[in-house]
């Protein structure tokens, strides 16, 4: 089923996008579950096995059809030398349930998640004020920067900078802008998703022609390396965003 999802989305912009939006909701699960699900369910928001929402006191909607994913297991070869390997493994979203509704998502301060990002910067960030620039942000490789256009609302500062904090990644590893322009744009609309941002701006109607064209076992490596990436600045963000979210909550309590 993999292969058959992974086919899928290398020719369909759609199929392509409801990937990225599933593994924004399911950050901790792996490239190719991310891609099960959006195979089967693209709009599933929370998922648990028939016995973990039992547990619980819910119950399975009648005629319910599970979303197969890859669970991982260990096993011994016939000498007893043991392997990790994965078996097949049903889980139920929470829409398929008599559960009222997932967790409330989390809203973050404008303001506060833009100085979340400049500190989780891997380079200098630096404001221009020249109205004719021809784009919103760009990373220089030379000078290992990135600049921003002045007068740009907070959405726009945070996808456009964003982006060129995922090149300024892609660049360490020598990589060209022409060679993950595509990836670093996934990752900036991925961590828009997880935070809030609007996404209207992105399009993935045209997929670049070379995806259609290259074996699964690279895509998935290539989909891993943009979810590693994600995750990574997605992780420091959250660290930088945690200790405010806390203070918020407790004035709010006061």
């Amino acid at each position: 089923m993999v292969d058959a999802a992974t086919a899928r989305l290398k020719v369909s912009g759609e199929a392509f996008q409801d990937y990225l939006d599933v593994q924004s909701r399911f950050d901790r699960y792996s490239m190719r579950n991310a891609i099960l699900i959006a195979y089967q369910n693209k709009d599933a928001v929370k998922l648990a096995t028939f016995e973990d929402w039992k547990a619980d006191g819910i119950s399975i909607q009648k005629g319910a059809k599970s979303i197969t994913i890859m669970v991982p297991s260990t096993y011994r070869k016939a000498g007893g030398e043991q392997r990790n390997g994965f078996n097949a493994g049903k889980v139920f979203d929470i829409s398929q349930t008599t559960a009222i509704s997932a967790e409330s998502k989390i809203t973050y301060d404008p303001r506060r998640l833009l100085e979340a990002l400049v500190r989780n910067a891997p380079c200098p960030i630096e404001i221009r004020n020249n109205p004719q620039a021809e784009y919103a942000a760009r990373f220089d490789p030379q000078r290992r920067k990135i600049y921003v256009k002045q007068g740009l609302d907070a959405d726009t500062l945070f996808r456009c900078i964003t982006q060129e904090i995922a090149v300024a990644e892609y660049a360490k590893g020598h990589r060209k802008r022409s060679e993950c322009d595509f990836d670093a744009s996934c990752i900036a609309y991925i961590l828009c998703k997880r935070f809030g941002v609007p996404t209207d701006s992105f399009s993935f109607d045209k997929l670049p022609e070379r995806l259609s064209r290259t074996e699964n076992k690279a895509v998935h490596a290539e989909l891993d390396g943009i979810r590693e990436n994600t995750n990574r600045l997605s992780d420091g963000l959250q660290q930088l965003l945690a200790p405010r979210q806390r203070s918020d909550k407790n004035r709010d309590a006061r």
